[in-house]
């Protein structure tokens, strides 16, 4: 059964959709005085409509996920999305029924109370779930880490994420890369902290981060804005990315800036995802003005988190795959305009923090913090060859 909506951002209307209960949306026609304040990343195409209302789910690789919806009696991600009006802690777009007189200042995640007993039910499978009242799920978010949001005593929105398997090492990761951001006075750095919680009786360390969203503040990622764009097969994605941020107000010198920084670190730390969806811009939602590029977040599947320790004895640093705008490291550090983005003298990394980790991965901490001076020491010979020339 389908039934129309709104496709609101905040209280202006984009688009007249109709959304079938499992959460299929087809794009109807858009509001032409409006349309300005369509998603960026929709607007090319019906195709690309679609992919973007799809990339609002919450995905179906998130670790035990099917079974958190089905306790929360919901039929699937889909339809979780639309029995919560597509509401998201990251940007002011959500859907309102036609026949609603809703308004933004009453459904939004940002400034109202809500639930997350999805992202509850992922870490405790085995708690009854609470009764929704007068309150909206968030049912809107990205990535495969288990994940929850709550708000905290200043009435702050926190996200919570865990790890993969039974170690640590992503939620440490978080902080050990927050300290060095910080170490390099970068503006770009997102605070990560330690949280433990308890999860199906078990105690596990997670990392906790403060959103950088608002309702005056959003995210618009590097997929959205490269969406936009008619895509060729000979075409560069990350040119593309240059091509979109200079049209929407940012210089080129904060995006090599930004991206320097960004490549640089990332190499460094071995981030091997820093995909499309984890980096962007930060765009007012009122005046469409962007207000630059988004904190750094989204660090922990770095340092060599899914390496065993002969992994690691075997590795071959200069061959590491990644999955970002090319996939391989080498060939992102090719991206650089500037090796001095970075002040490598300033780093002074806490390994300490891997102690917290379970007894059974502390074996492969020394390899890894071998690996990471061999990275250190790589980047100090490419500053130094490209200051020579």
């Amino acid at each position: 059964m389908e039934k129309q909506y709104f496709l609101m951002h905040k209280n202006i209307p984009t688009a007249l959709l109709s959304i079938e209960e499992s959460g299929n949306a087809k794009l109807i026609r858009k509001i032409p005085q409006n349309e300005k304040h369509f998603p960026i990343g929709a607007k090319l195409n019906n195709v690309k409509f679609s992919e973007w209302w799809k990339n609002r789910y919450i995905p179906d690789n998130r670790d035990g996920i099917k079974k958190a919806l089905e306790k929360n009696h919901y039929s699937g991600a889909g339809n979780a999305l639309v029995e919560n009006l597509a509401l998201s802690l990251t940007d002011c777009y959500w859907i309102k029924p036609i026949s609603s007189d809703l308004t933004w200042e009453k459904a939004n995640l940002f400034s109202n109370p809500f639930n997350d007993s999805i992202g509850e039910s992922l870490f405790n499978a085995s708690n009854k779930v609470k009764i929704r009242k007068n309150k909206y799920d968030v049912a809107s978010s990205s990535g495969e880490l288990k994940k929850k949001w709550i708000i905290g005593e200043n009435d702050e929105r926190m996200l919570i994420k865990g790890n993969v398997g039974l170690s640590f090492q992503q939620s440490i990761n978080e902080v050990f890369i927050y300290k060095i951001h910080q170490q390099l006075n970068s503006k770009y750095c997102l605070k990560y902290d330690f949280k433990e919680i308890k999860s199906d009786e078990r105690k596990i360390l997670c990392c906790v981060s403060e959103n950088f969203c608002n309702e005056n503040v959003e995210f618009i990622s590097a997929l959205e804005i490269v969406d936009a764009k008619k895509l060729k097969g000979s075409d560069n994605v990350f040119i593309l990315f240059k091509e979109g941020c200079l049209e929407m107000g940012i210089s080129e010198k904060e995006f090599h800036f930004y991206m320097d920084y960004l490549i640089l670190t990332d190499y460094l730390f071995t981030n091997v995802d820093r995909h499309l969806r984890n980096i962007g811009v930060l765009r007012n939602p009122d005046t469409l003005k962007v207000i630059g590029f988004s904190p750094i977040f989204d660090n922990g599947n770095s340092m060599f988190y899914n390496k065993t320790y002969d992994d690691l004895k075997n590795l071959d640093i200069h061959k590491i795959k990644t999955n970002s705008f090319y996939n391989l490291e080498s060939k992102m550090l090719k991206l650089v305009t500037d090796f001095n983005a970075i002040n490598l003298d300033n780093i002074n990394p806490d390994f300490s923090l891997y102690e917290k980790d379970t007894k059974e991965n502390q074996i492969r901490y020394s390899l890894i913090q071998k690996r990471f001076n061999e990275k250190l020491q790589l980047l100090k010979n490419l500053q130094k060859k490209h200051s020579n020339k």
